[in-house]
């Protein structure tokens, strides 16, 4: 092999490298998503405040990241919030079924790079109270009181005159005997102590 030959394949080898190199350069600078929170094709039982996109590199620009409901409304709350190689998409709604997120962002070499994906929302099992086995109340019987041998007599008829409380008036004097009795108990006795004195009185004369 002579020095010219030897040459020529050492530039041919150097021009199929760079070559190389440069093809894959641009590729190697692309940006792409890594991984998503929620992830691609997940179902969770109830939409995040913000959904969490990382990608392989730093981003020189804020992407653009649209967050859309089953029906086609943007879910999106409030601006992005971008950390580093991750952002942040605030997103509020109270729907269920298929979200996707659609993004769009510029690579440090100026390359443009979009994607999308799709998590489902299901309404979150609730708790049911368990059914409750009806209350069954039973009666106790009471038991009777034995009857006596012997009846017990019936209640004697007694006159509401009898039983009517004695009221005071003074329709008659009955009702002031004691009084009166009283009286001539001590008017007796006054006169039988007299007595008794004059005849002391007489014997000692």
């Amino acid at each position: 092999m002579t020095h010219r030959t030897s040459a020529r394949l050492l530039l041919l080898a150097a021009g199929v490298l760079a070559g190389a190199l440069l093809g894959a350069a641009p590729a190697a600078a692309h940006t792409s998503l890594k991984q998503s929170d929620p992830a691609a094709g997940s179902t969770v039982q109830a939409l995040p405040e913000v959904v969490r996109l990382t990608f392989s590199d730093t981003l020189p620009l804020t992407p653009t990241v649209t967050v859309r409901d089953e029906a086609g409304t943007v879910v999106n709350s409030s601006p992005i919030s971008p950390r580093g190689n991750t952002v942040l998409q605030p997103v509020k709604s109270t729907k269920t079924g298929k979200f996707t997120v659609t993004w769009e962002l510029t690579s440090a070499d100026g390359h443009k790079t979009s994607g999308s994906f799709a998590f489902t929302v299901v309404a979150a099992p609730s708790d049911a109270p368990s059914p409750t086995a009806p209350v069954v109340v039973t009666a106790t019987p009471t038991p009777e009181a034995p009857q006596s041998s012997s009846a017990a007599p019936p209640p004697s008829s007694v006159s509401s005159t009898a039983l009517a409380a004695p009221t005071s008036g003074n329709s008659g004097g009955g009702a002031n005997w004691p009084l009166w009795t009283a009286v001539t108990v001590v008017l007796l006795g006054a006169a039988g102590t007299i007595v008794l004195l004059r005849r002391r009185r007489a014997a000692s004369a």
